[in-house]
């Protein structure tokens, strides 16, 4: 049987678990361990061999390290150098003997984790495709529909004027959270941010279905007020 990224690495996820219970702030936006966790045994499950598996459970530990530097100097993502990611993930990795990250494992890792949030390129080796796609699918998991309105308690559940279709929302500016989650089915698509390894492909595929479905009971379930949102803009 193969062994999961917690049997891989018992010392990682230990020191992991114990930096978001000291610094349980970062956890806010969700990415606390609960989500390493799942990305690092997603990422196993979804490797396409025991060696990739071994490189993608540490970068899934480990892939919210600039959440942490963020934190620390209260900055946005594009500020965080990758030598303080690097930093970071050394931390993480101090308690687990040399011999569990023979091979380069580290180093490989980094390079996933620095990678993890561009889009889709033709250079991304095995270990970036399989922390992108693993991360992706966790982020498909159903508690993301939780996950986005503890994220983002500004925003209402739906916008009741323009549904999915506010020309003004964006990806990071979704404005709703039923917005929100339809951004997360551009993971299960061919394009940019899709998922590409096999594997990957089957295990989003039944999320993206249930999310789908929400959306879709959601809009079923406002068909009685639409005409009300449809007339004029007003002051609500």
């Amino acid at each position: 049987m193969s062994r999961t990224a917690a049997e891989m690495f018992p010392e990682l996820a230990v020191s992991v678990a114990t930096a978001h219970e000291l610094n349980p702030a970062i956890g806010v936006a969700g990415h606390d361990f609960d989500h390493d966790l799942r990305v690092a045994e997603m990422a196993v499950l979804i490797a396409p061999d025991a060696t990739i598996a071994r490189f993608a459970a540490v970068a899934g530990f480990c892939h919210s390290a600039d959440r942490f530097v963020q934190r620390f100097r209260g900055v946005g993502r594009g500020e965080v150098a990758d030598e303080e990611v690097a930093d970071v993930m050394h931390g993480f990795c101090s308690t687990t003997p040399s011999w569990r990250l023979r091979g380069g494992v580290l180093g490989i890792a980094l390079r996933a984790v620095l990678l993890h949030c561009r889009p889709n390129d033709e250079d991304d080796d095995l270990v970036v495709m399989t922390l992108k796609d693993a991360d992706r699918i966790v982020n498909c998991d159903p508690d993301v529909i939780v996950r986005s309105s503890r994220h983002h308690p500004e925003y209402p559940a739906v916008d009741y004027v323009h549904g999915l279709h506010d020309p003004a929302a964006t990806y990071k500016e979704p404005r709703s959270i039923l917005r929100d989650i339809s951004h997360c089915l551009e993971w299960a698509e061919d394009g940019p941010f899709g998922v590409r390894l096999p594997k990957a492909k089957t295990e989003i595929a039944w999320r993206a279905q249930l999310l789908q479905a929400w959306i879709a009971g959601v809009e079923r379930s406002r068909i009685l007020v639409s005409h009300y949102y449809n007339k004029e803009a007003r002051a609500f």
